[in-house]
């Protein structure tokens, strides 16, 4: 898929571009209902590749042991272990839309890490949350020619609060 060039920044296409050329071949293309997986997590993260190249993304409504449940609003995928074949393959419920799709798929929360600045974006925006507000951080980001997002960077710290410290990191912090 080639980004609508009249909806997004020339800028933004380019990182599109440079994240789908990232994608294994096979993930740019649309699965085949059967099509054989290793396990639900690398089929997922196929589905979700080739969601992004067409401008959507997937949730997963459920996963239990032997079939896995993704859908986009009417949309609805699913991966599933066969007992015939003796492994997990890809298949269809229901492959309608009920919207357009996004030109920029990096608006949702899953796609963002595929942009190539936005790690860089997230490691320099850490170490100035509790230092500045958004406002100034969004002007050095800028300067550094990377961009997140107001809430994004209001989270980071919450994201840092809530993680689990081994032993080591716990006797550092003090």
């Amino acid at each position: 898929m080639e980004p609508n060039p009249r909806s997004i920044t020339e800028e933004v296409a380019a990182d599109i571009r440079r994240a789908i050329n990232a994608l294994p071949p096979v993930h740019q293309v649309e699965p085949q209902d059967g099509e054989l997986v290793d396990n639900p997590r690398d089929g997922y993260i196929r589905l979700q590749d080739w969601a992004f190249v067409q401008g959507f993304s997937l949730v997963k409504e459920s996963s239990r042991p032997g079939r896995w449940i993704l859908h986009c609003c009417h949309f609805s995928m699913y991966i599933s272990y066969r007992k015939k074949i003796n492994g997990w393959a890809i298949g269809y419920t229901h492959l309608g839309h009920n919207h357009p799709m996004n030109p920029d798929p990096f608006t949702y929360i899953i796609h963002r890490g595929r942009r190539i600045s936005y790690d860089k974006a997230v490691e320099l925006a850490k170490g100035l949350r509790s230092e500045v507000s958004y406002r100034k951080a969004k002007a050095i980001l800028k300067n550094h020619d990377l961009k997140l997002e107001r809430k994004e960077f209001y989270n980071l710290t919450r994201r840092e609060s809530t993680k689990k410290l081994n032993a080591q990191e716990e006797l550092e912090k003090i």
